[in-house]
């Protein structure tokens, strides 16, 4: 719990077996106080959340299926009880291909609480389509980041969702305008 910011990319691949490292992890067991095997993904977000200080803030390169399998809903359970999160950018399907893995992946950006997240607040999601390169790893002027930032500093509206809204999935294209009619 001392460390204020951290920038993650956590391996997406692989499954920690371990009972030794799994029972060092909540999410390493399987609610039940017996340890099952998980992606090491998961293990890196419990550690990123543990070692934040309270008021510190993560942001996490994860693979989407986190935020919407449904065998995953323990790990967001988590995420949601420790953390109060503050946006999801979901990155274009191709994102990882130019570094040899097709794995769908988005960023998630979390505060720690000293406290239970609050019931109110609402969370930045949005899917971004360019990213500074091309699907073949080639550079490309453009990049949504840039307004994707502006847009989170200014709430913009059309991206904002009331944290209660929020049900199982917390998939930025599940919950875009676009796409919640």
């Amino acid at each position: 719990g001392t460390v204020d910011v951290v920038f993650a990319n956590p391996p997406f691949a692989g499954y920690e077996k371990d009972p030794n490292v799994l029972s060092k992890f909540e999410l390493g067991q399987n609610g039940h106080g017996n340890v099952s095997s998980v992606t090491r993904e998961v293990l890196f977000i419990e550690r990123i959340i543990q070692v934040l200080r309270d008021g510190g803030v993560a942001g996490i390169v994860i693979p989407q299926g986190i935020f919407t399998n449904r065998n995953l809903a323990r790990v967001r359970d988590y995420i949601r009880r420790q953390t109060q999160i503050l946006a999801v950018i979901e990155l274009p399907d191709w994102a990882f291909i130019p570094s040899g893995t097709s794995v769908r992946g988005s960023l998630l950006f979390i505060h720690k609480m000293a406290q239970s997240p609050p019931d109110d607040y609402e969370i930045f999601m949005k899917r971004v389509e360019n990213i500074g390169f091309t699907s073949t790893g080639r550079p490309s002027e453009e990049n949504d980041f840039p307004q994707t930032v502006a847009e989170y500093h200014q709430r913009d509206p059309r991206y904002l969702v009331p944290v209660n809204q929020v049900e199982d999935r917390i998939d930025a294209k599940f919950y875009i305008p676009e796409h919640r009619h």
